[in-house]
């Protein structure tokens, strides 16, 4: 087998004088691996494959930005969390801070908040808290198998 060179493939290639300093003249090599790593807000998003066999410089580049393909989705994907995480964590605040408030508030025998009781603030109030708690049944954390805005849903269009 010959590579890029025109010279036997071995496990030790010498490149001629001419080509040895050429930067789009690059020996085949015989296995390896490609690492990408990026780090978010001290999170660290690491991608690493393999090159088995025989690759040119070519070849090890496609699997060098296919790497990072997928250590940008994993960057992607590590923002949608933070971001919902950071919404419910929100949501879990103003909830305790509300509840407080609404504790004295008058209420029916069933629990419920008596609205012929609350002054207006007080029903603007509860209904936020109601909202709050509404919100926080619903809420869950990002599903990593969405991938309608992702960046390799998008590289197959």
């Amino acid at each position: 087998m010959e590579n890029i060179t025109g010279l036997p493939t071995n496990n030790t290639i010498t490149l001629p004088v001419f080509a040895q300093n050429t930067p789009s003249v690059f020996p085949e090599v015989p296995q390896g691996r490609v690492l990408v790593r990026r780090a978010y807000e001290y999170c660290n998003v690491e991608i690493e494959l393999p090159i088995n066999g025989y690759a040119s410089a070519e070849q090890i580049n496609e699997v060098r930005k296919q790497a990072a393909k997928l250590v940008d989705e994993g960057i992607r994907e590590l923002k949608l969390t933070l971001s919902a995480e950071k919404e419910k964590e929100s949501l879990f605040r103003e909830a305790i801070k509300l509840e407080r408030i609404v504790a004295d508030f008058p209420k029916t025998e069933d629990g419920l908040f008596d609205p012929n009781k609350l002054k207006p603030e007080e029903k603007k109030t509860a209904k936020r808290y109601r909202e709050i708690m509404d919100l926080l049944k619903i809420t869950v954390l990002y599903d990593y198998s969405d991938l309608t805005d992702s960046y390799l849903s998008k590289e197959n269009d």
